[in-house]
């Protein structure tokens, strides 16, 4: 699937509450230049999503590129802070606290990727953070042919239905 071609919509139905996931198009493109198009023969590549949120819903704007600071290896990647952090800090500031992180997005090298342990491990440690561990967060993988999107809320971890 070419993630170029248009914007992406995701419905997640959570303790009787629909929620939806907007992706745009810019975000999309970022994810895309980084997306691994063959198996081992690329590094992995991670970032953040930046965004609005709307009520029960998201709206995915940005997708931060890899940082110089980020360790990244074909079957694993380390996301630090640095670069990252500075982006998510000027968004904030320009929108006046509108557009903020919503969470993450990394590669793997499968054609339909699914989470790692490794993928679980953190996502349950940034869903304890106090500042988003009452927040929707969305945890986006982009394999060399699909992806895969899960939303977080309250500790647990929904696979997300693609409308």
């Amino acid at each position: 699937m070419n993630l170029v071609a248009s914007s992406q919509l995701w419905g997640f139905h959570i303790e009787n509450n629909e929620h939806f996931v907007f992706i745009e198009l810019e975000a999309l493109k970022t994810i895309n230049e980084w997306r691994q198009y063959e198996r081992f023969k690329q590094d992995e590549a991670c970032g953040v999503l930046l965004g609005e949120r709307r009520g029960a819903h998201l709206r995915i704007m940005l997708a931060t590129p890899p940082q110089t600071s980020d360790e990244r290896k074909p079957a694993w990647y380390q996301r630090n802070p640095q670069g990252h952090q500075a982006i998510v800090n000027f968004w904030h500031q320009k929108s006046h606290g509108t557009i903020q992180y919503l969470g993450e997005w990394h590669t793997h090298p499968e054609i339909k990727p699914s989470p790692s342990p490794k993928d679980y491990i953190e996502w349950t440690r940034t869903g304890k953070v106090p500042d988003f561990n009452h927040q929707l967060m969305i945890f986006f993988i982009a394999g060399i042919e699909s992806h895969w999107l899960g939303v977080m809320l309250e500790g647990v971890l929904y696979k997300g239905i693609k409308y």
